[in-house]
């Protein structure tokens, strides 16, 4: 009797063959393996929800957007998104504090990466750098780790792609303080104190009412309806604020136009290192403008005493309503338009380097005039009022 040879165990390391029994009916490993993968959750994304039964609130990430409201309830309720090919948990940790000042804290690795992908970034790029020393800011001291080096986000490219959106809701009331890395941050609909700030990204902001201060590092600002105290910061890009009514207004901008419609408030700061300020609609106690380079135009404004100076550009300012405090412009270079009630009472002193001086206001008796000065008087000369050009003319005149 003849020996037959013995099957040989299947080797579970060798290929597995597209003509063996698998491939029957058109059905391959390969296509059993891709269904598998195609109907399988992603796993590489997590959401994690929060709540904090607190007076005020805390939070710090990195990069992502941040989308805030008004609670329902009396709890400051927090979902977090973490997005992104990486972005699992080994990568992200969520940390919090609770208590009645609570705080939240979305923790990056940045011990161990320095460069990070994300795609839904508004920016094309952005750096952000972490000095040495302590730091006044909280993200600054979560991140001191990596002092003197710098983090770069980008929208493409090589690096840890990972993220985490936040939405926020706050209840009426409490006090909710935000710093963000890089990202954009969006806020409506909510009674409440807030500080808001992002080092790159957009803010925009709408239906707000109490204590707001919004800080962008670099990119711009867009705000409106707003009560309370508002104060708007930006390094780099423009800030627009459509209609506010409260104590005090402030808007600084580094670099870009500021644009503003329909505010009335006891003091209201305007300043721009470089770009140019238009306003219409004010009314305020006391009016501060200065722009290092920019023209400055305001319309229908009603003030009690204004200062506005400008390195370099024009300066037009309407007043249909005019206090009896002092108002005083300036401009290093370009010409000034001032604009004054019929019921004018104002004592003038006017000096230009160069250029005309046109007086067309009915009511005014001259006190002196030469070449480059001229003094008047209207009425019974309340206000203070000083018009300086290094370079330019001066006209004034009624305002309709």
């Amino acid at each position: 009797m003849t020996n037959q040879p013995s099957t040989p165990p299947p080797d579970s390391n060798a290929p597995i063959s597209r003509c063996g029994p698998l491939a029957r009916g058109g059905l391959t490993v390969a296509s059993l393996v891709a269904a598998t993968f195609l109907s399988a959750p992603a796993f590489a994304e997590f959401d994690e929800s929060h709540r904090f039964d607190a007076r005020s609130l805390v939070v710090t990430n990195l990069i992502g957007k941040v989308d805030i409201g008004q609670a329902t309830g009396d709890e400051f309720e927090v979902e977090v998104s973490v997005r992104g090919a990486d972005g699992v948990p080994r990568n992200i940790r969520i940390e919090q504090e609770r208590g009645s000042r609570a705080r939240l804290d979305v923790v990056f690795p940045v011990d161990d990466e320095r460069r990070f992908v994300y795609p839904e970034f508004s920016r094309r790029r952005a750096q952000l750098w972490f000095r040495e020393g302590r730091s006044s800011s909280l993200l600054g001291e979560i991140l001191r780790a990596v002092s003197g080096r710098r983090v770069r986000v980008e929208r493409s490219g090589r690096g840890m792609e990972v993220w985490a959106d936040l939405a926020i809701r706050v209840p009426e009331g409490r006090s909710l303080k935000v710093e963000l890395g890089a990202g954009d941050i969006d806020v409506s609909d909510l009674a409440g104190d807030l500080a808001l700030k992002t080092r790159a990204g957009m803010a925009e902001a709408a239906g707000l009412d109490g204590d707001v201060k919004i800080d962008v590092g670099s990119g711009g600002l867009a705000v409106r309806d707003v009560r309370g105290r508002l104060d708007l910061d930006t390094g780099s890009g423009s800030a627009s604020l459509d209609r506010f009514e409260g104590s005090a207004l402030s808007i600084d901008t580094g670099s870009g136009p500021v644009a503003v419609t329909e505010v009335a408030a006891e003091a209201i700061d305007i300043d721009t290192g470089s770009g140019g300020v238009t306003v219409d609609g004010l009314e305020a106690e006391r009016l501060s403008i200065d722009t290092g380079s920019g023209s400055v135009r305001v319309e229908s404004a009603g003030a009690d005493a204004a200062e506005i100076d400008t390195g370099s550009g024009r300066v037009h300012l309407a007043l249909e309503r005019m206090g009896d405090g002092r108002f005083e412009i300036g401009t290093g270079s370009g010409g000034i338009v001032m604009l004054v009630p019929e019921d004018l009472s104002a004592r003038f002193d006017i000096d230009i380097g160069s250029g005309g001086i046109d007086v067309d206001v009915p009511i005014a008796k001259t006190l002196h005039k030469s070449r480059g000065e001229m003094r008047f008087i209207a009425g019974d000369g309340d206000a203070s009022v000083i018009l300086d050009t290094g370079s330019g003319s001066v006209r004034v005149a009624n305002v309709n």
